[in-house]
């Protein structure tokens, strides 16, 4: 009962101040995404984009954000103090890090627009490629990573670095991968590697949604449903490792241990 209360009021304070105003394969040898893989139509105008997070006013977007992030690090110490201390379970911190991603981070992401080269550290504000968006919101949670250095390693690497202590699922067919999540719990986060491509999958509520940094329209980062995604269509290979879920992985993001980065 008092972890349930600590974890209640912790996501009803960061969730409700910060989203209600937000102004929003590989195979085993893949190497780093290649560039003449992605064939991206003309970038849209920015009034697509604002449509696409459903953010009209941008005027307070960037103080509001880091706002955010200062609430989930004291939240961040607080989680700690309370798994350290056995008011706090691994599951509660686990549900923790699924709705703040969901509710709260991917909001203000949407609508970012995607380029190759991309790396910019502000949503909404320039940028940023796919592999970029897997390093830098997890880092913004407080994650202790080397954002440069992890979004530019290839998806397995990706994969192994930030998802390690739990077996990955690899397929070749999309129906499958499909198969597979329609098999887990109805609510949990993921990181999915293409054949040139990497991002989030997201459970919520048993439907299954693609979250990314989108070469193909609407050239930035959207939710998509996993079924008609067509950056999921154009892979070769799929490989599925666990986020939310990921207790190992949830430790070393509530202790500050430095990420250590698979080559």
């Amino acid at each position: 009962m008092i972890q349930k209360t600590i974890i209640a009021f912790i996501l009803f304070f960061t969730i409700t101040a910060c989203v209600k105003n937000p102004p929003a394969i590989e195979n085993t040898n893949l190497g780093k995404i290649e560039k003449n893989k992605h064939k991206p139509e003309k970038s849209k105008p920015q009034n697509v984009l604002n449509k696409i997070s459903g953010i009209k006013d941008t005027s307070h977007y960037q103080n509001a954000y880091e706002n955010l992030l200062t609430r989930i690090k004291n939240d961040k110490k607080q989680l700690l103090t309370g798994v350290q201390n056995n008011t706090i379970s691994m599951d509660s911190v686990s549900n923790y890090f699924l709705e703040i991603m969901r509710d709260s981070i991917f909001q203000y992401w949407y609508g970012t627009t995607w380029e190759f080269n991309g790396h910019t550290n502000d949503p909404r504000e320039g940028e940023i490629a796919c592999g970029y968006f897997i390093s830098t919101p997890l880092k913004h949670l407080g994650l202790n990573v080397n954002r440069y250095k992890l979004a530019q390693q290839g998806a397995t690497n990706i994969m192994k670095s930030v998802c390690k202590g739990k077996d990955f699922f690899r397929t070749t067919s999309k129906e499958k991968l499909i198969n597979y999540l329609n098999e887990q719990k109805p609510d949990g986060l993921y990181v999915i590697g293409l054949s040139f491509h990497v991002g989030y999958i997201l459970r919520e509520k048993g439907n299954n949604y693609f979250v990314h940094s989108n070469y193909k329209y609407p050239i930035a980062v959207c939710k998509e449903k996993v079924e008609t995604s067509l950056a999921l269509d154009s892979s070769n290979d799929y490989i599925l490792g666990e986020l939310s879920m990921n207790h190992a992985f949830l430790k070393q993001w509530l202790s500050g241990e430095r990420l250590v980065i698979i080559q």
